[in-house]
C-alpha cells in the first residue's frame, strides 16, 4: 500500500545537486525548450546532467525558452525539469557529433491538474482527505463508478497497448489489467477512494498517477498520455530552407531551429527510433540520404548544395562553420610512431576536424592490432596559470579519450594524462611555437 498517496505537496520532486567533481566537456547543447502540444517556448526550465558522481545543474532556459549548456564527456543524459511539467530525460551517452556544439528543440509535457474523478500525476498530489470516509475501509456503497482508461501516445495521440495497475488506498488491494488493442481497460470503483495508478508500455516511460474517486453512479473516461523514451534528431544544414523525414507510412517535417550564433539546424522529436530517408531542400537543390534514428540524440550534417555531406567544425571566434573542403584523408598508420599530434586553439579543448580523422585512423589501427594499448597525453603552452593549464591539458586528453571510446575502443585499452605546460616540444617564444605545444600526443604501447 502506498502511504505516499496522502502526503501533501512535499511529494513534488526536489532535485538535490550532488557534489560531483569537474569533468571535461565533450558536447555543447544549445536550443529551445517548448511545450509538447502547443510548441510555445518555456522559460525557467532547469537543465541537469547525469554524471557518475550524481546529478549537476548546468543551465536554465531564458524568457525566450533558449538555453546553452556544456555536457561533460562522462555525462549519460540531460535531465530537464520545469514546474507544471513532467521531467524529461535525453540520453546522450552514445551521441556522436562531428562538432562540439549541437542545436536542438526539446519538448516538455504539461502535467494534469489535480481534481475529482480525473487522473493526474502523483507528484501533483495535494493534501486531501475524503470527509468521513477515511476509516470506512469495509463500507461498500450501493452504486459504482464505471471508468474507462485509455493509454495514448503523448505526441501522435494514437492508442498504446500496455498494462495499468490500480492500488486502492483503503484496502491496499492491487489490480493489474492489460489493455486491448485500442489501449483501453474498464474497471468499476465500488467506493470513494484515492487510487494510485501505474501505467507501463514497451518503449515508453512509466506513468504514476492518482485518481480521486468521488462520483459513484457515474461513468468516466480517463486518458493517460505516455511519453516515449525521448528521441531527438537534429541536422546541421545551414543554408537549407526546409527538411523532412520519410519513413514507412509517415512524413515528419523538421522544424528550423536557429542557434545563438545564427547557424541553422533542423530538429524533430516526433520520430520513433528506426530507419528513415532524410530530405533537405535549398531552393531547387534537394539532398536525400538514409539515416538511422536512435533513442536519445542523433546528429547529422548535410550541405544540400554539395554532392556529399560535409562535416562542421566549431571555432571559438565564429561558432559552427562548414569546412571549405572535404576533411583531410590521412594515410593509414603503418608504424607505431607515425601518429600525428592533435593540435588545439588557445584555451580550447575542442577537437578539430583533422584531429577527428587522426583518431578514427588510430581506432582502426587499435582494432586490427589488439596487442597495442594507447597513451593519450594532453599538453598546453605556458600562457596563464599552471594549475589551470594542467586542468586544460587533462580536458584535452579526456576529449580524445572519449572520442576513441565512441569509435568502439574499450577504455581498458587507453590511458590518459595531462602534463600542463611542463613538457614543451617547442620554445614558448612566438605564437607559432606556442601553437605546437597546445597538443595531445598519442603513443602506442605494446601490451606486456
Amino acid at each position: 500500500m502506498r502511504k505516499a498517496l496522502l502526503v501533501c505537496s512535499s511529494l513534488l520532486s526536489v532535485v538535490v545537486q550532488a557534489q560531483v567533481p569537474e569533468y571535461a566537456p565533450c558536447l555543447r547543447l544549445e536550443g529551445v525548450i517548448v511545450d509538447y502540444n502547443t510548441r510555445k517556448v518555456l522559460p525557467s526550465a532547469n537543465l541537469f546532467v547525469k554524471l557518475p558522481g550524481g546529478q549537476k545543474k548546468v543551465s536554465t532556459s531564458s524568457a525566450q525558452g533558449k538555453f546553452s549548456m556544456n555536457a561533460p564527456c562522462e555525462a549519460t543524459a540531460v535531465v530537464i525539469e520545469k514546474q507544471g511539467y513532467r521531467t524529461q530525460v535525453l540520453p546522450i551517452a552514445n551521441t556522436q557529433a562531428d562538432t562540439h556544439t549541437v542545436v536542438v528543440e526539446v519538448p516538455l509535457l504539461a502535467v494534469e491538474q489535480p481534481g475529482k474523478d480525473r487522473i493526474y500525476l502523483q507528484t501533483e498530489q495535494k493534501a486531501y482527505v475524503q470527509a468521513s470516509r477515511v476509516a470506512e475501509v469495509k463500507q461498500v456503497d450501493s452504486t459504482e463508478q464505471h471508468a474507462v482508461f485509455t493509454l495514448s501516445d503523448a505526441i501522435s495521440k494514437t492508442p498504446v497497448e500496455g498494462k495499468i495497475c490500480f492500488v486502492f488506498t483503503k484496502t491496499g488491494e492491487r489490480n493489474c489489467l492489460k489493455t486491448d488493442k485500442a489501449g483501453q481497460v474498464a474497471i468499476n470503483f465500488s467506493q470513494t477512494d484515492i487510487v494510485a495508478i501505474d501505467a507501463t508500455a514497451q518503449d515508453y516511460q512509466p506513468y504514476a498517477g492518482n485518481l480521486l474517486v468521488e462520483s459513484l453512479g457515474a461513468s468516466t473516461k480517463q486518458i493517460i498520455q505516455l511519453q516515449r523514451e525521448l528521441t531527438l534528431l537534429t541536422v546541421w544544414a545551414d543554408k537549407a530552407d526546409q527538411g523532412e523525414l520519410l519513413g514507412k507510412g509517415v512524413r515528419i517535417p523538421l522544424k528550423k531551429v536557429t542557434g545563438p550564433r545564427g547557424d541553422v539546424w533542423f530538429s524533430s522529436y516526433r520520430a520513433k527510433p528506426g530507419s528513415y530517408t532524410l530530405i533537405i531542400k535549398q531552393q531547387r537543390q534537394t539532398r536525400s540520404e538514409e539515416v538511422n534514428v536512435r533513442s536519445g540524440l542523433t546528429v547529422r550534417y548535410i550541405d544540400p548544395s554539395k554532392s556529399t555531406a560535409k562535416l562542421g567544425i566549431r571555432t571559438v571566434e565564429t561558432g559552427i562553420k562548414p569546412n571549405a573542403a572535404t576533411p583531410v584523408s590521412l594515410p593509414a598508420l603503418v608504424l607505431p610512431d607515425s601518429i600525428p599530434m592533435l593540435y588545439f586553439e588557445q584555451g580550447s579543448y575542442q577537437l578539430r576536424a583533422d584531429s577527428q580523422e587522426v583518431l578514427k585512423q588510430v581506432a582502426l589501427y587499435l582494432k586490427t592490432h589488439p596487442h597495442y594499448r594507447l597513451q593519450v597525453t594532453g599538453h598546453t603552452d605556458n600562457v596563464g596559470n599552471e594549475r589551470l593549464n594542467e586542468s586544460l591539458s587533462e580536458y584535452r586528453a579526456a576529449v580524445a579519450f572519449t572520442f576513441l571510446t565512441r569509435q568502439g575502443i574499450p577504455e581498458d585499452k587507453l590511458n590518459k594524462a595531462g602534463e600542463g605546460s611542463r613538457n614543451p616540444i617547442s620554445p614558448n617564444d612566438t605564437e607559432a611555437n606556442k601553437a605546437l605545444n597546445r597538443r595531445v600526443a598519442l603513443k602506442l604501447i605494446t601490451n606486456q
